[in-house]
């Protein structure tokens, strides 16, 4: 199922998908840098609402990049599933009359149409948007650990063994 993912156009998704999340975790650990220092500093009225401001438009901007990045994975599987119903009505269409549908039950072919399609539906939109909210979490993990320690991006070379 996952070269469906990579396959018939499907990649242009990906393209605009990272940078979404990536995007919108980047706006996610801004809020949560300029909330640290707010609460650090002594509160005057002009700073108040200057960090005020900040702090609502990246998480406006955080939560338009998380459903950006949900309705392009969705759109993506409707798009896979259209592809993979139309193949497989194909492949079982030009099947040998003789090898295929005088020896497989009409009801098997059945199950077996709908399983392929509930596991699309159901499954790998999921596990795509996991793993791309794990490459986002990794990254920006690093991130805020160069921010307080410039030197761990020293060491990142040795993560990777």
């Amino acid at each position: 199922y996952y070269k469906f993912f990579f396959s018939k156009y499907t990649w242009v998704f990906y393209i605009f998908l990272i940078p979404l999340a990536l995007l919108g975790a980047y706006a996610f650990v801004q809020t949560s840098i300029i909330l640290g220092k707010w609460i650090d500093i002594e509160n005057e009225k002009d700073e108040f609402w200057e960090n005020f401001t900040k702090i609502l438009l990246l998480s406006i901007g955080a939560a338009v990049c998380t459903t950006l990045v949900a309705f392009l994975v969705t759109i993506s599987t409707i798009r896979i599933a259209k592809l993979l119903h139309i193949e497989m009505i194909e492949k079982t269409v030009n099947a040998p009359i003789n090898l295929y549908f005088d020896k497989t039950p009409s009801g098997r072919i059945l199950n077996r149409f709908s399983s392929d399609i509930s596991k699309l539906d159901y499954g790998i939109d999921q596990k795509i948007a996991w793993m791309i909210s794990c490459f986002v979490m990794a990254t920006f993990d690093v991130y805020v650990a160069a921010l307080n320690t410039p030197w761990v991006l020293a060491l990142l070379p040795f993560s990777i063994i």
